[in-house]
């Protein structure tokens, strides 16, 4: 009795192991793409010389690593995961303000100041964006420059106790005044 169910827990392991790979070869199930800043690598091409030097298994290696079988559907669970049961964000620059609020770190930043380019930085900008609206003007194109806010600064009151900071003394990159162009 126990090598029969021996045998089928072997056999079911073998197929669980064995999906991935048959996904990736049959395409049988559809899986929704990954979204983000993602940069597929192409299959690399065989060359004898990049074989000897160790380069054309590299790429081969980092392309399916990219294409096995329900990989978008593993790196989404994984992801849940650690935000349930860890409360870890995966995404990089997301951190986990209070209340469950997501935040990119870059919006935090730019909501204390702590990004400041500098008022020279942002003079050279808005020069260009003038020498560009002048010459739009002249085919009788507006300019309309919009700004958006960052989540932190709709919900500064998520932001993680860690991450607060005394935004009187500093400056930020959209407190300077535009010029009227």
């Amino acid at each position: 009795m126990g090598t029969k169910k021996t045998r089928l827990l072997f056999v079911f392991m073998g197929m669980l192991v064995l999906l991935p790979l048959l996904q990736q070869l049959t395409g049988m199930v559809k899986v929704k793409p990954l979204f983000g800043a993602i940069t597929e690598s192409q299959k690399p091409l065989f060359d004898f010389s990049r074989w000897m030097e160790g380069d054309y298994q590299k790429e081969m290696e980092s392309y399916l690593n990219e294409k096995f079988g329900f990989r978008n559907y593993f790196i989404r669970l994984n992801n849940q995961v650690a935000y349930s049961l860890y409360r870890k964000a995966k995404a990089n620059g997301v951190i986990i303000g209070k209340e469950n609020y997501l935040y990119e770190l870059s919006y935090i930043n730019a909501y204390y100041g702590r990004d400041f380019v500098g008022k020279d930085s942002i003079d050279h900008v808005l020069a260009k964006v003038q020498f560009l609206t002048t010459a739009l003007k002249k085919k009788n194109i507006d300019l309309i420059l919009v700004f958006n806010p960052g989540k932190a600064s709709y919900y500064p009151e998520f932001i993680p106790d860690s991450l607060r900071s005394e935004k009187v003394l500093l400056i930020t990159n959209t407190m300077l005044k535009l010029p009227k162009l």
